[in-house]
Order: C-alpha cells, then structure tokens, then sequence
C-alpha cells in the first residue's frame, strides 16, 4: 500500500473533474479524499495499491471531458488507513 498527494494544476474547475476522480478511485479501489484547493488546483490524497495508484495517475493526466491538465505534482506521504474516497467542498 502506497499514500500519494497529487496536486492537479489546469482547467479542472466546474466540469465534474471531481466526480471524475471520485469514480475513477472507485473503480481502481483506491482511498482518500479529493478536494479544491483554488479555482485552478485540485488536491487529491490516494491511498492504495502501487499499480492501482498508476492508473489513477495515468487518467489525472488525461482528465474529465472538457477539462486540460497543465501540470501534477505527485508526492509520497505516510498511510493514514482511509476507508472510503470523499469529495470535500
């Protein structure tokens, strides 16, 4: 198990960019929460398996419809045992 925080930089805001992920982890079984950090950033927190957190990251890149993806910043941070994936307003 592997805990990741990606910062997701671009045109995410009002698209469903969040949902998106939601379901996305979902689908991959992975943790966490994901979250606005402004307009601009989202701030996702990932808790799960190394090739499942692989796949998450290959469709951050790609993204939700309408939305383009500048730049993410992924960093490692200590597990902290998540039991389901939120979307905090």
């Amino acid at each position: 198990m592997e805990n990741l925080q990606i910062t997701i930089i671009g045109n995410i805001y009002q698209i469903g960019f969040r949902y998106f992920i939601k379901q996305t982890a979902y689908r991959f079984g992975v943790m966490g929460f994901v979250k606005y950090q402004n307009n601009t950033t989202l701030i996702i927190e990932a808790e799960g398996e190394p090739k499942a957190l692989s796949k998450l990251l290959e469709l951050c890149r790609i993204g939700s419809y309408g939305s383009i993806t500048k730049k993410i910043e992924v960093s490692e941070t200590p597990l902290k045992d998540y039991q389901t994936f939120e979307v905090i307003d």
